[in-house]
Parts: C-alpha cells; sequence; structure tokens
C-alpha cells in the first residue's frame, strides 16, 4: 500500500477533511437535538418525531459513521482543526450583520412594491438586532477574543 502522504495532494486532503469534518459537526448538531428533543422559539419550532428505538439506532449510526472518520483521519493523516466559539461568534456576528442589512425596508424592494410604513416598523428592530450582534463582538474583544 502506499504512504499515507502519497495518496492524496494538499488539495484532495483539504477537500476529503472539510467534507468529513462537516459530518461530524452535522452528528455532533443532531445529537445535541435529540438530547433536547425538542426546541419552542419564536420564528423558529424544532420537535424530534423519532421514537427510542430509531434514535437507538440512529446513535450506533452515528458512532459507526465517526469510527470510520477517525480511520480516514488516521489512515489518509487528514487535517484536524480546533475551532473557537469566539471565533465562530464573531464569524456569526458578521454574517447575520450582512443578512440583516439586506433585509431593510429598502432592500426589500426587490421583492416588490414596500409599504411606506414598513420602514418604521421593521428597520428599528433590525437596527436593534444589529446593535445587539456589535454589542456581542464587543463582549469578545474585551475578552480579547477576536
Amino acid at each position: 500500500m502506499e504512504n499515507e502522504n502519497t495518496l492524496l495532494n494538499q488539495a484532495q486532503k483539504n477537500s476529503v477533511s472539510i467534507a468529513l469534518r462537516l459530518l461530524e459537526e452535522n452528528i455532533f448538531r443532531i445529537r445535541l437535538i435529540l438530547a433536547q428533543r425538542s426546541y419552542n422559539g419564536h420564528l423558529y419550532s424544532f420537535r424530534v418525531d423519532l421514537d427510542d428505538d430509531q434514535i437507538s439506532n440512529l446513535q450506533e449510526i452515528f458512532d459507526d459513521i465517526l469510527e470510520r472518520i477517525t480511520a480516514a483521519k488516521k489512515g489518509l493523516n487528514l487535517i484536524s482543526t480546533n475551532d473557537l466559539l469566539s471565533q465562530s461568534l464573531n464569524g456569526s456576528a458578521s454574517y447575520f450583520w450582512s443578512v440583516l442589512i439586506d433585509e431593510k425596508s429598502e432592500k426589500l424592494k426587490r421583492y416588490g412594491d414596500v409599504s411606506p410604513f414598513l420602514k418604521q416598523e421593521l428597520d428599528p428592530t433590525i437596527d436593534q438586532i444589529i446593535t445587539l450582534l456589535n454589542r456581542m463582538t464587543a463582549v469578545l474583544k474585551k475578552s480579547g477574543k477576536t
């Protein structure tokens, strides 16, 4: 068998690492949801609609997938990351800032006519949320996490 360093070039190694990392992250997220069983938010609700046997079977499948990811990491010398919550929060704040800016009343014209009253109803809420996102990043800066 070839040496693990010759099986993949760097771009291929990055691609496989990212794909398997995304799968692992999604399994982590699903397991959090399974543990929580439901979430009832303000604009988003989520409910686990699986019975205990299905959940148990899924957990076994997830374990098997993670074992194979571990084997691939070792066998192919894949790249791991050590992500930090502060980095994720900073990235999310920037992303949502740009998403929210595009939802202000002036920008919604791209979907059709906009009520003249929408600006006073929607824009202050968006501005307030953006201010809160900025506060979140300021908290991270204070702790040196940016």
